[in-house]
């Protein structure tokens, strides 16, 4: 067995934005006579934010990895070799326990959030109800291929744009840069003079984490161009 924690690497080694890098280079110890091809690849990565199938009340993040291999006496694998995966609450879960949170209703461009203490929610996409923890389906994937996401109205910021929050009581040069990770269409935002003057007709999820918090258009603006924002009175 063996286990692999995310740490921070030293002050003396570069990082993007500030933030550790973590890089882990693993080589199996594959028998010479081993004539089976395994798969290693983990399905989660470190700082993954999963969700646990059976309490998925809580958002998780992934800390520490653990290989588990069952090997005859001489070395030979006897079955297919799994991974193990620590969480931030110090739990140890097998990988068949643990759902992507990006693989689940809540970051579904079709769903709509009730944001109660339960989850529930509405899926556009199947007229039912549902629920933010739910993993999607491949008919999922299917039924928004043929309702095309492409006749969705025009948004402004794509995946990978560098953005800025806008802030009023900065100065543009102080705001910080973040980049699109996850967008979501908000299908109400027209439903009623209320959620038109309320809501925001798309919604964005950023990297770093802005608070943890969908961040909402109007209060964006493409990092290039920030100098272009007023945010104060000129007279």
């Amino acid at each position: 067995m063996m286990t692999y924690t995310a740490e921070k690497l030293p002050q003396s080694v570069s990082t993007l934005d500030e933030t550790p890098l973590v890089t882990i280079e693993f080589a199996p110890n594959i028998h010479p006579t081993e004539t089976e091809k395994y798969n290693y690849q983990p399905k989660f990565r470190f700082h993954d934010e999963v969700i646990n199938k059976f309490n998925p009340s809580k958002l998780l993040t992934i800390c520490a990895l653990e290989l588990i291999e069952h090997k005859t006496p001489s070395g030979l694998l006897l079955q297919q070799p799994y991974w193990k995966y620590k969480v931030d609450d110090g739990c140890w879960y097998e990988e068949s326990v643990l759902i992507r949170q990006s693989d689940t209703c809540a970051k579904c461009t079709y769903f709509q959030d009730y944001r109660d203490e339960r989850g529930t929610g509405w899926c556009h996409l199947f007229d039912d109800a549902t629920r933010r923890h739910h993993q999607r389906t491949n008919d999922c994937e299917l039924n928004s291929e043929s309702r095309s996401l492409l006749a969705l109205p025009y948004s402004e910021y794509d995946y990978g744009d560098m953005v800025k929050v806008v802030d009023s009581d900065e100065d543009h040069n102080e705001w910080a840069t973040f980049e699109v990770v996850e967008k979501r269409h908000n299908p109400q935002c027209y439903s009623s003079p209320e959620h038109y003057f309320s809501e925001s007709e798309w919604y964005y999820l950023l990297s770093p984490a802005y608070e943890d918090m969908w961040v909402a258009e109007r209060d964006l603006c493409h990092a290039e161009l920030s100098y272009t924002i007023a945010t104060k009175e000129l007279f």
